[in-house]
């Protein structure tokens, strides 16, 4: 590991965290008039109905609001290693901040098993608040390897760390999915908005810890393989040096 980060890199790190936690303020704004508009005496499920400019402009401020990330992370980096690094940290410490700055003003969540709307795109994603914080803090200790490394993952790595992510994802949305298909009927094309124009009867009921813990597992040895990949990298590029210097 490098003794210490260049001045520019410290900067940039820290400009990218300051960022994001304004970022992770901003998203929590938007939810706290959004609850109370429409969750005056607190947030639960069921969703309820909202206006189609609503939940179309809601849709898109999300989207938005991942291209603003990506966006920071390819000004912030110098390659695609530190460039996608810079996007996962970022991206953790906003989500974390966000649930952060939820409790300073809403005092919610109540306690960390709390069910929450997590994304909205393709279809809704649903878990306990837990979940997203703990794969934002493997997005973090990734990003980080990734922007003081500045070396891509090599193959094994990245197989592992994509399965581990699919996995979580179907976990997130494996809820609504099933939902989806016995509300219209089998037709599995995208109703977002029209899910939220309704107001259903969706209730999320059992998270799939089982799955999730299995994905949450193939992102942490991904994450090992990619440090051990980095260490004989460092330890070959010693040795070479040290055979020079003789």
């Amino acid at each position: 590991m490098p003794a210490s980060l260049n001045t520019k890199t410290r900067i940039t790190l820290l400009m990218v965290v300051i960022f994001s936690i304004a970022m992770g303020f901003l998203e929590t704004a938007v939810v706290v008039y959004l609850r109370e508009l429409y969750f005056p005496d607190g947030f639960r499920f069921p969703l309820r109905a909202v206006s189609q400019q609503i939940a179309i402009t809601e849709l898109i401020r999300e989207f938005s609001t991942i291209v603003m990330l990506i966006g920071i992370g390819f000004l912030a980096g110098q390659n695609a290693a530190s460039r996608f690094g810079y996007f996962l940290l970022s991206f953790a410490v906003w989500d974390i901040f966000y649930y952060i700055f939820l409790y300073l003003i809403l005092d919610w969540p109540v306690h960390i098993l709390e069910w929450d709307i997590l994304f909205l795109i393709p279809i809704l994603w649903t878990g306990p608040v837990i979940t997203p914080v703990i794969i934002s803090l493997a997005m973090m200790m990734l990003g980080l390897i990734m922007i003081v490394y500045q070396r891509v993952p090599d193959k094994l790595s990245i197989l592992s760390l994509l399965t581990g992510v699919l996995i979580a994802l179907w976990a997130f949305m494996k809820e609504f999915a099933e939902f989806h298909q016995d509300f219209y009927s089998g037709d599995f094309s995208l109703k977002v908005v029209d899910l939220l124009l309704s107001g259903n009867a969706f209730i999320p009921k059992a998270f799939p810890w089982m799955p999730f813990n299995i994905g949450c597992l193939f992102i942490g040895f991904g994450i090992i393989l990619y440090f051990f990949q980095i260490r004989k990298a460092n330890i070959s590029h010693g040795e070479t040096e040290f055979h020079g210097a003789v």
